[in-house]
């Protein structure tokens, strides 16, 4: 639902910052609440929900969905005024997580596509979730289920991060 209203307001995106214009104003809480909704369920019963969110046809969506999140999120940012968009960009990151965690084939969806990629995203999320603890606790969460037996996501991580 969230991948329709995006593709259906920006069917030729080309940048990230012309989204604030074209989405409606309740996109970020209504994005944050289904995305809730959805790591409630993963964490009720992740096999399950890493099979849904892994079929065919949902997998792409997934990967463009997060990809624009984590891009949108992160030009969002307000280090003054997180409040707003944090609250999406968290619970984006764990979907991601649970979306990749001990599944080599969807951790597979984070190398996908053009550069910045969305384990490059990953690595370049606004700074404090790489220096405030609670903030970091999640970043690093998903980063090691993005990681975790998988040397071609670990590869990428590292060059990001240098």
């Amino acid at each position: 639902l969230l991948n329709a209203e995006r593709a259906q307001r920006m069917p030729i995106l080309t940048c990230v910052s012309q989204t604030s214009s074209l989405l409606p104003h309740n996109f970020v809480p209504l994005a944050t609440q289904v995305l809730r909704a959805i790591n409630a369920f993963a964490r009720y019963d992740l096999p399950t929900a890493q099979e849904a969110l892994g079929a065919p046809d949902l997998k792409v969506e997934l990967y463009h969905l997060v990809s624009f999140l984590l891009s949108f999120c992160t030009q969002q940012w307000r280090p003054q005024h997180p409040g707003r968009i944090q609250p999406l960009l968290e619970e984006t990151l764990r979907l991601t997580g649970h979306f990749c965690l001990l599944q080599p084939d969807h951790q597979a969806v984070l190398r996908w596509g053009q550069s910045p990629t969305i384990l490059a995203k990953l690595a370049a999320v606004p700074f404090p979730y790489f220096c405030d603890e609670a903030l970091s606790a999640e970043l690093f969460l998903t980063i090691i289920a993005a990681t975790f037996q998988n040397d071609r996501n670990k590869e990428v991580i590292q060059r990001e991060l240098n």
